[in-house]
């Protein structure tokens, strides 16, 4: 077989008996999700998914056959998962073959050695009705405690994404509502991301806010986005406030979500969102070493370093084969540049210039999300019948075939 040719899978309709012909994707690393919330609205089915263990994604930009793809997840070791509500995952629920036998969706991954983490999604626009279809803030604040103490802290990322500069609402007020989540948090997560609002590039982004806010009109939605200056003053402001809570005990880091500005000299770094040094260092807890390998093979690839039998480890050391004075890459060198972001060529190439993120497969469709969040740029179409027709699609999709060798 060809080294370049993809590899491809038979799919046959389990109601029409037709077949198709794609391509087979198998991601070690799987994204769940950037284009939709699947930990609040796709819970039951991702899991469903990777107990029979493939996915069907299409591409958003070719509707057609050839633009789907089968996701196996036999390879998966790792999931990223992206929400504003994973309650779904601190349910118990019953065993089929033992109904007395509760467990959850994380007790599933944990007995799976799948290594996870959350990307938590916990903002305050509440007065302003941004978020109008998420539980309310106090309520969300009690999930994103109960899961910390279910799964640790360093599994649970908060996100306060996007700031919006919004009319009456001033950079201190607006510093004030992330204090008052951070205080009620403190010491249930280990990072804060953040980042600016990129309104006008998004034209159904603009349109919605227009719509949904009376704040907001043609004359003045440019003034939802934050000059350089006001930026800086922001991350000045939480550098401070970080620094206040690390006086009292809880030393939280900051980094900013795929901006072009630079935040270094406020100790704000570029966030990489899939993180292979946080999944390396979970795969290490947990002794995981398919993972462990498939990162040391990512970043031996990107650095150039194609690595020998003689020089390969298993001890779980993602640097310890550039020990070696025949080495051509010096272990602290990559550390740095590797922990830094480099020249960016550990980014995963799929994401936007800016981004950080280690390669991985994101699994979900856009304009598929409840949340009605009017800021989003994933789904654009808040008409509650349309979005719920398009979710009831994405299930469908992957719940209507079957593997076929003909």
């Amino acid at each position: 077989m060809n080294k370049s040719a993809k590899e491809t899978v038979i799919l046959r309709h389990k109601v029409s008996g037709n077949t198709i012909r794609i391509v087979k994707k198998k991601p070690v690393i799987v994204s769940a999700s950037r284009s939709t919330d699947i930990p609040a609205f796709f819970a039951d089915w991702f899991f469903q998914r990777l107990t029979e263990g493939f996915s069907i994604w299409q591409n958003p930009f070719n509707r057609s056959e050839s633009g789907k793809q089968y996701i196996s997840y036999e390879d998966t070791r790792a999931i990223v998962f992206w929400t504003k509500n994973p309650m779904s995952f601190l349910v118990e629920r019953s065993n089929k073959e033992n109904i007395e036998n509760k467990y959850t969706y994380i007790d599933f991954l944990e007995k799976k050695h799948i290594e996870y983490y959350f990307q938590f999604t916990l903002n305050n626009y509440e007065r302003e009705n941004l978020e109008p279809n998420l539980p309310p803030l106090q309520k969300r604040i009690e999930i994103f405690k109960n899961l910390s103490n279910r799964v640790s802290p360093k599994r649970i990322i908060w996100r306060f994404d996007p700031l919006i500069k919004i009319p009456g609402c001033s950079v201190e007020d607006l510093i004030k509502r992330i204090f008052m989540i951070g205080e009620q948090i403190k010491g249930y997560t280990n990072k804060l991301v953040f980042s600016f609002a990129d309104i006008q590039n998004y034209r159904g982004v603009t349109r919605n806010l227009i719509k949904a806010c009376s704040f907001f009109s043609d004359e003045n939605i440019a003034s939802a986005e934050f000059s350089v200056e006001e930026m800086e003053n922001i991350a000045k402001r939480l550098r401070d406030m970080c620094d206040y809570w690390k006086s009292q005990g809880w030393d939280v880091e900051l980094a900013s979500c795929a901006e072009k500005i630079d935040l270094d000299k406020f100790g704000i770094s570029h966030n990489r969102c899939i993180d292979a040094a946080l999944l390396l260092e979970l795969a290490e807890d947990s002794h995981n070493s398919a993972l462990i390998e498939h990162i040391e093979s990512f970043l031996n690839k990107k650095n150039g370093f194609k690595p020998t039998e003689q020089f390969h480890t298993s001890s779980g050391d993602l640097f310890a084969q550039f020990d070696s004075e025949n080495s051509s890459v010096k272990l602290s060198d990559l550390k740095i540049e590797f922990q830094n972001g480099g020249n960016k060529k550990f980014k995963d190439k799929g994401q936007r210039e800016e981004c950080q993120c280690m390669t991985s497969k994101d699994i979900g469709q856009y304009h598929t999300c409840m949340h009605g969040c009017v800021y989003c740029y994933a789904t654009v179409n808040h008409d509650t019948k349309e979005t719920a027709r398009k979710r009831k699609e994405f299930i469908e999709e992957s719940n209507s075939y079957e593997l076929t060798d003909k």
